[in-house]
């Protein structure tokens, strides 16, 4: 067991002795309808005198199983968000071979064994074990012979009847629609990464940014120039962040830049969070270095009287 911040996290197939009610889920994005699962739990949790604990793996199943899907949020962007939900213990799994081998009896047999886990809370979707072979109502099954309490949920919808899913949240990060990405997510889209060098141009012949290295297995932001929140020390601050190349420097290598405004200090080796708000415009080469400062004066302008939240 560890601690990620104030969230506790616990190992799913190690003895436990806090009562719990748990969500059970890859909640690789949470969305709002995992939001619904969490908010169900709690008032669980709450009936049941235990705490409110959430499964999440902690690495990228898709690469393990050899898909190109990559995750919506990292296992440190899924602690931060579950932190925001009041979410206090984490339950984490590594995926590898042998666990994708596991069969839904045995993943159960795991769960349960030295935990004392009250009730449990999944989607109407939900699915484990070995070629998913596993399915809510065969958890009840299995949950009814232990006397554990399970909870299963239709999962929330858009207002056009939509289902909200982790592959349409996928779909809108490659088309860099940060705002249908907030509405789904009931946050704005973070990106937690190192402060690494850069070009190291910006500060001399534009405006000083902060370099923040992409996550690795996360899926990639469409190029574009964005409104943005970077917290340094626990503060959010306005930022205008490009996502891409700089084609008019003659850089086209993938960079995650923020100029974080009114902000000076060496940010270099630090970890920041960067949340997305607007998407400004699409990058452009310009004719000068000149005319590309203009643009990004116009564009620190538009966000400093954004009224963005």
């Amino acid at each position: 067991m560890g601690r990620q911040g104030e969230l506790i996290r616990i190992a799913y197939d190690q003895p436990f002795e806090q009562p719990l009610t748990l969500c059970l889920g890859f909640f690789d994005s949470l969305h709002l309808g995992h939001r619904m699962l969490f908010d169900h739990a709690r008032m669980t949790a709450e009936k049941y005198g235990c705490e409110t604990a959430v499964f999440t793996f902690e690495n990228n199943p898709f690469a393990v199983l050899g898909q190109p899907s990559l995750q919506v949020l990292t296992m440190q962007e899924r602690c931060y968000r579950l932190q925001q939900a009041g979410i206090r213990y984490v339950m984490t799994a590594r995926f590898d071979e042998q666990f994708a081998a596991m069969s839904a009896a045995e993943f159960v047999e795991r769960l349960l064994s030295g935990k004392q886990i009250r009730a449990i809370v999944v989607g109407n979707d939900y699915t484990f074990g070995n070629c998913a072979q596993g399915t809510a109502q065969t958890l009840r099954q299995m949950c009814e012979r232990v006397g554990v309490q399970l909870e299963i949920l239709d999962m929330k919808r858009l207002p056009n009847g939509e289902k909200i899913a982790s592959r349409r949240l996928r779909e809108a990060v490659r088309a860099g629609d940060v705002e249908q990405i907030r509405e789904q997510l009931g946050a704005p889209y973070p990106l937690i990464g190192k402060v690494i060098r850069g070009r190291g141009d910006g500060a001399s012949r534009l405006f000083a940014t902060a370099n923040v290295e992409y996550p690795a297995h996360k899926e990639k932001l469409a190029p574009g120039v964005y409104e943005t929140r970077v917290t340094v020390d626990g503060v959010p601050l306005k930022a205008v962040t490009n996502v891409g190349g700089h084609p008019t420097m003659g850089d086209m290598h993938d960079n995650v830049e923020s100029h974080i405004l009114h902000y000076r200090g060496d940010l270099y080796g630090r970890e920041l969070l960067v949340e997305f708000y607007r998407r400004l415009r699409d990058i452009q080469k310009f004719d000068s270095v000149e005319a590309l400062r203009a643009q990004i004066a116009s564009d620190i302008r538009s966000v400093e009287t954004s009224k963005e939240r």
